[in-house]
């Protein structure tokens, strides 16, 4: 229904809005489509979403201290509500595959509580985000939570990456420590690279055989380029950082 000026407002039959603010650009928001039509006689579809695709002016603010917790393929979060905007009617949960990614889910809780349940969670690794969602749009993200969710029969993700290599040596004796992944399974045991530049591995490549945190060994004098894996039956994570050492005796 045209409301003068190049204003008017268009039912969609869904849960959502849709408005044209300006001469040719039409907005939606709501709970179950976003959507916007660019130049005034594009005819696009509008997307379901399960979130809201554009915010209002009174929409909420950002919701804080997102949490995480997983029991077998079992998952909870819970967040602080936004102390700024309007009040939220529901929360938008957003997992992604990556950091600052949504490829995995996008729910709309339904509710204005601050937490959130789900069973049978398929394993895997999620980057999960919150927003904070009423009639008038949706708010920008929480801070994103790192969730590992190992299944009904165990953890069934490969391990994440190792942190904090250090690598020492005395004659042709060489040690290498590290802390163990903070993400994903747990390691059975580690991967060592060893290469004669950054980032090769053309000297040694071999696993420790144990999940033990460190590594002594006899190497020929050169330099070498190191870095540690951690693996288990799901697969080998990302490298550590990479730390150089020369070994000058050898055998």
């Amino acid at each position: 229904t045209g409301l003068g000026s190049g204003i008017a407002s268009i039912a969609t039959g869904g849960n959502h809005t849709c408005a044209v603010t300006t001469i040719g650009a039409l907005k939606c928001w709501g709970y179950n489509y976003y959507g916007q039509l660019g130049n005034g006689t594009d005819t696009d579809s509008l997307v379901p979403t399960g979130v809201a695709g554009f915010a209002g002016s009174d929409a909420p603010g950002v919701p804080s201290g997102l949490i995480t917790s997983s029991s077998g393929s079992s998952v909870t979060l819970w967040w602080v509500a936004p102390t700024s905007g309007s009040a939220p009617d529901t929360y938008m949960i957003e997992a992604g595959s990556a950091p600052g990614l949504s490829d995995l889910a996008r729910v709309s809780t339904g509710t204005a509580a601050t937490t959130f349940s789900a069973s049978g969670v398929a394993a895997g690794t999620y980057y999960l985000r919150v927003r904070a969602g009423n009639a008038s749009g949706i708010g920008a993200p929480s801070n994103e939570a790192v969730l590992v969710v190992g299944g009904g029969d165990g953890c069934r993700v490969a391990p994440g990456s190792p942190r904090s290599l250090t690598a020492t040596g005395s004659g042709s004796s060489v040690t290498l420590s590290w802390n163990a992944p903070s993400g994903g399974c747990a390691p059975d045991t580690y991967v060592i690279e060893a290469g004669s530049a950054p980032g090769l591995s053309d000297l040694a490549n071999f696993s420790t055989g144990t999940a033990a945190t460190a590594f002594s060994a006899s190497a020929a004098a050169g330099t070498y380029y190191l870095r540690v894996r951690a693996l288990n039956s799901w697969g080998i994570g990302a490298p550590s950082n990479e730390v150089a050492l020369i070994v000058v005796g050898g055998p």
